[in-house]
């Protein structure tokens, strides 16, 4: 299972970086700094079975609740 969350991760990094135009590096800095990569670790069993849409939308709500910008 820690493989099938790993992949996940990698997957919604990918994702999210696609969508707010930013180089994979800075998408994982933002997350890791804004508590993104903490909420995608501890809701894995829910936020897997949603869309990617959705995914990116709790993402950037978590973010900008611990301080994030990013629209």
């Amino acid at each position: 299972m820690l493989n099938n969350i790993a992949e996940f991760m990698v997957l919604c990094l990918r994702q999210f970086a696609k969508e707010k135009k930013l180089d994979p590096i800075d998408a994982y800095n933002y997350l890791a700094k804004y508590k993104g990569i903490e909420f995608l670790e501890q809701h894995y069993e829910i936020e897997h079975t949603l869309g990617f849409h959705e995914i990116i939308d709790d993402l950037v709500k978590v973010c900008r609740r611990e301080g994030g910008s990013l629209i």
